[in-house]
C-alpha cells in the first residue's frame, strides 16, 4: 500500500477498460448510505412482526462502530437495484483516526487519516474493487466521499481547546497524533494546514473564519493560492486520482464546499474529470455539499457556471450540489402543511436557470449561466469531457444511434422511464438527492 504520492503510478494499466454507461447524470436515481450503518455481510433473516421495529443500540454504542462493511453493501446491491436505484454514494471509507479500534468515534469516516487505505473496519482495497465491479454489472454507478477540506484530528496545538483568534492568528504545532499519520506522508508537514483552530459559533458563515477555521477537531487544510498551498492542493488531487484508477469508480461527492475556497474546489474537480477521462471515463460526476440557500448554490452548481475572483475567471466544476434549502421545506410538507411549497421550489429553481441568478456575494455571479443539457455539451468546453480540447484515440468511441449529438429533444434519445423522471428525490431510506437545475415538467 502506498504512503507517498511518489510511488503511485498514474498511467493506465495496460489492457484495463475503465467502465462508461450512456446515462446523464440527471437521470440518476443516488442511493447514499452511511457503509457503517448499512449491513456487515454476514447472513440476515429479516423478522416480521406487528407494528414498527424500535431499532436496537444505545446511545453510547451508536457513537461507536457498529459493524458495517463493503462487503455487506457488494452482497445487497440487488436490493438496492430492486429499489429503482441507478447510482451509489458512499459515506467517507478511507482509513481514520483510532483505527483499527471499532470502539473509537469516528464511524461517519470524515476523520481521515490515511488517503491512500481503505479503513479496515470496513474492508480492504479489494473489497471496494469488487464492490465496484458488481455495481457496474448491475448498471450503477458508484460515488465516494471526497474530503479535502480538512483531515482527522492528526496533530495536537500547544494550548487546547485552541478557538480561531480575531487577528486570525497561525498556532503552533506541539507535537503529531501518531508517527505514521498523516498518509500521503507529503501532508506530515504543519505548513500543509491553517493552523487557526476551531471555528467559532458564530463564524460558520463568516469569511475568513468560515474557511481558515478548523471542523471542531478536524484539521483545515491550506487551501490556499501561493506556492505551500497550491503543492499541498495538489497532494489531495493526487490521493483521490489513485482511487480512480485503483476501484474504477465514477465520481466523487465533495465535503464542505463552501469551506474549501473557490479556486481549491475549481482545482480540484476539474482535475478529476481530465485524470477519468485520460483513463477512458466519460461523465465523471462531481457534486458538492453546500449548506447554504439559492444565492450559494447558484454561485457553485453547473460545470460551466463562473464567477470572478480577482483577475481570474473560476469554473467550479461541480455537476450539481445537494439541495438542501428543499431539505429545509421537506419536514413541513411531508406533515401536510404546505403542500405547494415543493412546486415553489421547483419552479423557482427553473425559473433562475432560464433568467441567470442575480448578482451579489462575495463572488459575482456570472450573467451566462448554464441553460441546459444539450447547451452544456456545447459551451462547457474542458468542463464537458465530451468537448475536452484533447486527443481522443485511447477513449472508447461513445454509442450513437445516428450522427451528430443526441439532446434532450432529439427524437433519437429515448424517453426517460417514470421510474427515473424524479430522479433526485429522497427516499425513506434516508437517500439525499443532488439539486437540479430545472424540474421535471
Amino acid at each position: 500500500m502506498p504512503r507517498s504520492i511518489g510511488e503511485i503510478d498514474f498511467t493506465s494499466p495496460p489492457g484495463k477498460v475503465y467502465w462508461n454507461v450512456d446515462r446523464e447524470w440527471r437521470e440518476e436515481f443516488i442511493y447514499f448510505l452511511m457503509v457503517d450503518r448499512f449491513h456487515d455481510g454476514r447472513p440476515r433473516t429479516p423478522v416480521s412482526g406487528p407494528g414498527r421495529g424500535h431499532g436496537s443500540g444505545t446511545a453510547a454504542q451508536l457513537g461507536r462502530f457498529a459493524g458495517g462493511q463493503l462487503k455487506g453493501i457488494t452482497r445487497n446491491l440487488g436490493y438496492i437495484q430492486d429499489l429503482g436505484c441507478t447510482a451509489l454514494w458512499l459515506s467517507p471509507i478511507f482509513e481514520n483516526d483510532g483505527a483499527p479500534d471499532p470502539a473509537s468515534g469516528n464511524y461517519h469516516g470524515y476523520g481521515i487519516r490515511d488517503y491512500l487505505r481503505i479503513d479496515p473496519r470496513f474492508g480492504t482495497k479489494e473489497d471496494l474493487v469488487e464492490l465496484v465491479a458488481e455495481a457496474h454489472r448491475r448498471g450503477i454507478r458508484v460515488f465516494l466521499d471526497a474530503v479535502a477540506n480538512h483531515s482527522g484530528d492528526v496533530f495536537a496545538y500547544d494550548q487546547e481547546p485552541c478557538y480561531f483568534a480575531d487577528d486570525a492568528r497561525r498556532y503552533e504545532i506541539a507535537a503529531w497524533r501518531h508517527p505514521d499519520y498523516p498518509v500521503p506522508v507529503e501532508l506530515r508537514n504543519p505548513d500543509c494546514y491553517h493552523r487557526r483552530g476551531q471555528i467559532r459559533a458564530w463564524g460558520w458563515d463568516s469569511f475568513p473564519e468560515t474557511q481558515w477555521g478548523d471542523f471542531f477537531t478536524l484539521r483545515g487544510f491550506y487551501n490556499e493560492e501561493d506556492d505551500v498551498g497550491l503543492a499541498m492542493q495538489q497532494v489531495l488531487i493526487d490521493a483521490h486520482r489513485y482511487w480512480i484508477r485503483e476501484a474504477d469508480i465514477d465520481g466523487y461527492r465533495m465535503d464542505a464546499v463552501k469551506h474549501m475556497g473557490e479556486m481549491a474546489v475549481s482545482r480540484f474537480a476539474q482535475a478529476m474529470r481530465e485524470y477519468a477521462y485520460e483513463l477512458g471515463k466519460r461523465d465523471f460526476f462531481l457534486f458538492g455539499e453546500l449548506v447554504g440557500g439559492d444565492d450559494a448554490i447558484n454561485r457553485y452548481a453547473g460545470p460551466n457556471t463562473f464567477s470572478s475572483k480577482g483577475d481570474r475567471t473560476v469554473f467550479y466544476g461541480l455537476n450539481s450540489v445537494l439541495d438542501f434549502p428543499l431539505y429545509w421545506i421537506l419536514p413541513g410538507v411531508i406533515r401536510g402543511a404546505d403542500p405547494a411549497k415543493t412546486r415553489q421550489r421547483w419552479v423557482g429553481s427553473w425559473e433562475r436557470t432560464r433568467n441567470g441568478p442575480p448578482t451579489g456575494g462575495r463572488t459575482e455571479q456570472a450573467s451566462n449561466t448554464a441553460r441546459g443539457t444539450s447547451e452544456r455539451r456545447r459551451t462547457c468546453g474542458n468542463y464537458d469531457d465530451r468537448t475536452a480540447s484533447r486527443p481522443r484515440s485511447s477513449v472508447p468511441p461513445r454509442p450513437r444511434e445516428g450522427p451528430g449529438p443526441v439532446g434532450p429533444s432529439d427524437p433519437r434519445r429515448p424517453a426517460r422511464p417514470r421510474t427515473f423522471s424524479r430522479a433526485h428525490r429522497p427516499k425513506a431510506s434516508g437517500a439525499e438527492r443532488a439539486a437540479r437545475t430545472r424540474p421535471v415538467v
